[in-house]
C-alpha cells in the first residue's frame, strides 16, 4: 500500500465552495489555510507560463512542489533525499482534484484534455 507523500493539508471532506482560495486558518493567525494557499499557488502557474493556455499536469506539479512554502518546508532536511519523480507523484492527484473544482467552479477553463506519450 502506498502512503501519501508530503504535507499534510487539510481540505474540507464536505462540498468546497470557491471561497477556499481566501480561507484562514481556524487558529486566529489571519494566515491563509494550507489548502487555500495550494489553490493560490496552483492559480498563478499559468501567469508564470510563457503559453498559458498549454501546459501538463506533470509539469505544474514539478513547479507546485518549487513554489508552494507547504511543500518546500516538508521537502527539506531528511525528506529533501526524496526524489523529484517521487514527490510529483505524490502531489498530482491533489492538484488535479484542486484543478476539477477550479474548472467546475468556472475560474479556469478546460481547453483540451490530452494524453501525451511518455516515449
Amino acid at each position: 500500500m502506498k502512503n501519501s507523500i508530503g504535507p499534510k493539508i487539510r481540505h474540507p471532506s464536505v462540498t468546497v465552495y470557491p471561497n477556499i482560495i481566501f480561507l484562514k486558518e481556524e487558529d486566529g493567525s489571519y494566515q491563509f489555510s494550507n489548502a487555500a494557499k495550494l489553490y493560490q499557488t496552483i492559480l498563478k502557474y499559468p501567469l508564470s507560463k510563457y503559453n498559458p493556455e498549454m501546459f501538463k499536469i506533470t509539469d505544474m506539479c514539478y513547479w507546485v512542489l518549487e513554489q508552494n512554502e507547504d511543500y518546500k518546508n516538508y521537502y527539506t532536511g531528511f525528506n529533501s533525499k526524496i526524489r523529484k519523480s517521487i514527490r510529483q507523484e505524490g502531489v498530482s492527484k491533489r492538484i488535479k482534484r484542486y484543478l476539477d473544482n477550479l474548472i467546475q467552479w468556472g475560474l479556469i477553463e478546460l481547453v483540451e484534455d490530452k494524453e501525451f506519450d511518455h516515449g
